[in-house]
Parts: structure tokens; C-alpha cells; sequence
């Protein structure tokens, strides 16, 4: 074998090798967008979702929602009701993410827009109106006596409801 046939052979590899390449990449970039659009894009790749902010929490629930006890009871909460104070949303820090199964307290401020309270001093925040590439939940801290407070004011400032008129997700 001649040098020059040596030659040929590397870039018919190399041209090979870019080709095999090119086209695991393409593979590998569809395969990405095929599960994106089926799935979502990734939690680590979402952007923050500023409706799942404790403020917004705090203006929702001024704004008035239906409200679930642990144990069973459901409040109709109306606007102006003044609990949204009793969130203390200026104390709440970022927290680990946890199921908020048996949560304290869950509000809900529409059809796909949640806030679970436990009684440890977590909160779980839920916005299912978000897009695909936007956070669908948020989990923060905050001072347990503000679940404790909310939950004993509740009974007090939101009228009690037989018939809830919406399902919550935990």
C-alpha cells in the first residue's frame, strides 16, 4: 500500500466518522425534542414561574378560593378576607421538593392553581396553567404558626361548604 492510498483510506474514515457523528447528533437532538413535546421540557431546564412566588400566594388568597382542612371541611373563601396576611410571604425561603399528600391545608385559586400548607412549615405551589418550558411547582419554608394561624382563622373569615366546586390535585 502506497502512501497515497494510506492517505485516501484516512479521509474516507475521517469523512466517515464526521457523518457517523453528524447523524448520532441529529438522532440524539430528535430523540430530545420528540420527548419535549411529549413530556415537557426537563424541571432543571424550566425557567422560575414568578405566579408561584409567596407573594402571589398571599394576592391570590386575598383574591378569595376554595380552601381544604386535612380534616375533611371545605371553605369558600371570599375577596378581601384578610388571610392573605396571614401568610407571612416576606418569611418564606426556598425549600427541597417534597408530595404534599396530607398537607395542613390546600388552597385553590382556579382550576389548576394550588398552594398546599403542612403543618411542619412547608408549602407546595402548583400552577398547572404554566407553559411547557415554565415551572409547574415551587416549594418554600415559611413559620409553622402561619399554618397554625391560617388554619384557626379560616373557619372565622371563609364560609363553610358542603359541596366543593372543584377537585384538588393532592
Amino acid at each position: 500500500m502506497t502512501e497515497q492510498d494510506a492517505a485516501a483510506i484516512r479521509r474516507k474514515t475521517a469523512r466517515l466518522l464526521a457523518a457517523v457523528l453528524l447523524g448520532l447528533a441529529l438522532l440524539a437532538f430528535g430523540c430530545f425534542w420528540f420527548w419535549c413535546s411529549l413530556f415537557g421540557w426537563p424541571a432543571a431546564l424550566r425557567h422560575g414561574n414568578p405566579n408561584l412566588s409567596p407573594q402571589a400566594a398571599a394576592e391570590q388568597l386575598e383574591s378569595g378560593g376554595l380552601a381544604r382542612l386535612e380534616a375533611g371541611a371545605h371553605y369558600e373563601v371570599s375577596e378581601g378576607s384578610g388571610l392573605g396576611a396571614l401568610l407571612q410571604a416576606d418569611s418564606w425561603t426556598p425549600a427541597e421538593s417534597f408530595r404534599p399528600e396530607g398537607a395542613e391545608l390546600a388552597l385553590r385559586f382556579g382550576e389548576r392553581y394550588e398552594l398546599y400548607l403542612c403543618a411542619d412549615g412547608r408549602a407546595a405551589f402548583y400552577d398547572g396553567y404554566a407553559p411547557g418550558d415554565i415551572r409547574l411547582w415551587s416549594y418554600y419554608s415559611l413559620p409553622a404558626e402561619a399554618v397554625t394561624n391560617l388554619v384557626s382563622t379560616l373557619p372565622e373569615r371563609a364560609v363553610s361548604t358542603q359541596d366543593p366546586y372543584g377537585t384538588f390535585t393532592y
